[in-house]
């Protein structure tokens, strides 16, 4: 065989390997933007050090990024580490996250903090209303306030501060009427809520901050949806991060 077949085989070889790795990527993104509803995403593609953009189109849902810098983590970018004393991301309220009937907020989360009553790794709340994930003993709730009044999830079974990813999910079904807590795509557990309310409020969408209460870690694939995620899309939203977060193989 020639050198100068040789040489054209293996440049064909090449192109064939970046064409399928670009494909699977493509695969990837295709499976997250497949599922509706999404008002506000940080994949980190588009971020800079001191702004989180939102990929999901909204130019006034940008996030104002305090001593929180990007990471590569598995191939996919990540926030942190958040440092537990002033890192965080604020982002003002707009009509696109501020939400009320059925909504559902996702991030993952890596950390090694126990947290405390005022830890929320998300949270948007003002004047006594609003959605938030709790970390409290290491573990993680879903939560809405309606005038003042919190309607909690269970916790979640396990521990979600092992230094691990973990996806954390809380869902606001009004159809159905309850509140609901998923970990890495699995059902926690849920709570009744009250089947007319309105939890609008004027206050910033805060992520790793409530007040001057901070958690350290990393995070990554924040998002919130105008929609109750239900199990199949738990799931589905669960293996594309661990995809991207190298966790997992893709799976063609």
């Amino acid at each position: 065989m020639s050198k100068v077949l040789i040489l054209r085989t293996n440049l064909i070889l090449i192109s064939l390997g970046l064409f399928i790795l670009f494909l699977n990527h493509a695969i990837i993104d295709a499976h997250a933007s497949s599922i509706p509803g999404c008002v506000l995403e940080y994949d980190g593609t588009r971020d800079d050090m001191a702004n989180a953009v939102d990929t999901a189109g909204a130019v006034n849902d940008n996030g104002a990024v305090t001593n929180a810098p990007l990471a590569l983590d598995g191939g996919a970018y990540a926030r942190g580490p958040y440092d537990g004393l002033t890192s965080c991301i604020a982002t003002p309220t707009s009509a696109d996250i501020d939400l009320t009937g059925n909504l559902s907020m996702v991030i993952w989360l890596k950390t090694t903090a126990s947290g405390s009553s005022s830890s929320h790794m998300m949270i948007k709340y003002g004047s006594g209303n609003g959605y938030y994930l709790d970390l409290i003993g290491g573990r993680t709730r879903a939560s809405i306030s309606i005038k003042e009044t919190a309607y909690n999830t269970p916790w979640s079974k396990d521990q979600v501060n092992d230094n691990k990813w973990h996806c954390i999910s809380g869902v606001v079904n009004n159809d159905n009427h309850y509140i609901l807590l998923y970990v890495d795509g699995v059902y926690q557990g849920s709570t009744p809520i009250p089947s007319n309310f309105d939890i609008r409020n004027n206050g910033p969408l805060l992520t790793m901050r409530y007040s001057g209460t901070y958690i350290s870690g990393y995070t990554a694939f924040e998002r919130i949806y105008s929609i109750a995620l239900n199990d199949s899309r738990e799931e589905q939203i669960y293996r594309d991060g661990a995809v991207k977060l190298g966790l997992m193989p893709h799976e063609d």
